[in-house]
């Protein structure tokens, strides 16, 4: 099965070289073969459930003439990115980074308030004292 023909990709389900790897299935155009699962598409690539191949990102916005980004966590073409990140051209980015850093100073300013309350808290019981 490494030796299929080009334009087709080694089926293991069935041990023959085919065209077209057929639903569930991508043809990775690296490794020539059908994977089941997106994960197995050579890096770079990600699985595009029309063609039924792993492709580029570039290669994700033609499915079924819709605008489609290339998803990392899952290696899929997508129609929208999930909640964690943003559709830019080609690709689901990230803005976890982002929420981190918000999170970083609001947690900052807190404890912020947090040892400024307990100063405050002190020198009243000094005064009182």
């Amino acid at each position: 099965l490494a030796d299929c023909p080009n334009n087709s990709y080694a089926r293991e389900t069935d041990r023959i070289c085919v065209a077209d790897c057929g639903t569930g299935l991508y043809g990775d155009p690296i490794t020539r073969k059908c994977y089941s699962n997106p994960l197995d598409c050579s890096f770079g690539y990600f699985a595009n459930s029309v063609s039924h191949l792993c492709v580029l990102p570039s290669a994700c916005q033609t499915v079924s003439g819709k605008h489609y980004f290339a998803q990392n966590e899952t290696k899929t073409c997508v129609p929208t990115c999930n909640n964690f990140t943003y559709g830019d051209t080609l690709d689901c980015f990230v803005i976890l980074s982002v929420i981190k850093l918000l999170m970083v100073k609001i947690i900052r300013d807190f404890v912020l308030q947090i040892v400024r309350l307990i100063a405050l808290m002190l020198k009243i019981k000094i005064i009182y004292v």
